[in-house]
């Protein structure tokens, strides 16, 4: 399976552990970073983005030029243009006057075997996060469970829908000052 990229600025991006690592368009090598004014590769990240230094594919010595200020400037460039493209969509909900980002896109599952949707809601007595899910290989039926932070406790709809522990083996919220509340499957 090929790596992820972002194109970015005529270059390949790929981010690893937090940290956003450029690659060649054509080749897919990771870049040196140059510092052709002293005529050696960079031991540094930091040195200055000028007419001296630039980035270099390992294959054909392709040159690409450093953006900004030095490589560490580049690099937090593409992390802000990178998270501006992935909210530019979202809408802000205050939890706990914290504005909260939620995204109007959902994350592709890993398994289509599962479907998992979670809304927070307006409610008279404050916000309540619902969450849906539902196994498709068993049934298309579903089970939403909520969380209510203002009771500090999780219910579920079974009377309608499936019961939580027909899908989850072990649900787990955790509230202010450190109360937890959790709700799991019975071993027979």
């Amino acid at each position: 399976m090929e790596p992820m990229f972002d194109k970015w600025k005529d270059v390949l991006w790929r981010t690893k552990q937090r940290v956003p690592v450029a690659f060649c368009p054509e080749h897919k090598y990771r870049l040196d970073i140059v510092d052709s004014y002293h005529g050696n590769l960079a031991q540094s990240s930091h040195i200055p983005g000028n007419q001296h230094s630039h980035l270099i594919c390992p294959v054909d010595n392709k040159q690409f030029p450093i953006d900004g200020d030095d490589f560490s400037t580049m690099r937090r460039r593409y992390q802000a243009a990178k998270e501006s493209e992935l909210l530019k969509d979202a809408t802000y909900r205050d939890l706990d006057n914290v504005y909260t980002p939620v995204l109007k896109v959902s994350p592709k599952p890993k398994d289509d075997r599962y479907s998992v949707q979670v809304e927070i809601d307006d409610t008279p007595r404050g916000k309540k996060m619902v969450i849906y899910a539902m196994d498709r290989q068993n049934s298309n039926e579903k089970t939403q469970i909520f969380i209510d932070p203002q009771d500090d406790k999780i219910t579920f709809d079974s009377k309608n829908d499936l019961h939580p522990n027909m899908i989850f083996s072990k649900i787990v919220a955790y509230f202010k000052e450190g109360k937890t509340v959790s709700m799991a499957q019975e071993d027979n």
